[in-house]
């Protein structure tokens, strides 16, 4: 029975934090747009470039060589 008067507080305490966390998501417009994230992952990335090499890209580059540690010469 002592056990009651423990857990019944903690358990409000965590219900009462979970409708204020809730509250302020729907606030915030977290709950806005449900639809475009799963999606995001279908959509087209950036066209490639115009030779259509990706290597020429500067996000595809090493910024140093692997075997010697230098950074490559452009």
């Amino acid at each position: 029975m002592e056990g009651i008067f423990i857990a019944l507080p903690i358990a409000l305490i965590i219900a009462v934090a979970a409708v204020c966390g809730f509250i302020w998501a729907v606030r915030r417009d977290q709950f806005e747009d449900l639809d475009t994230p799963p999606k995001r992952m279908l959509m087209d990335d950036e066209p490639l470039s115009s030779s259509g090499d990706r290597a020429s890209s500067p996000r595809c580059r090493p910024s140093r060589d692997p075997r010697t540690g230098q950074k490559p010469v452009a």
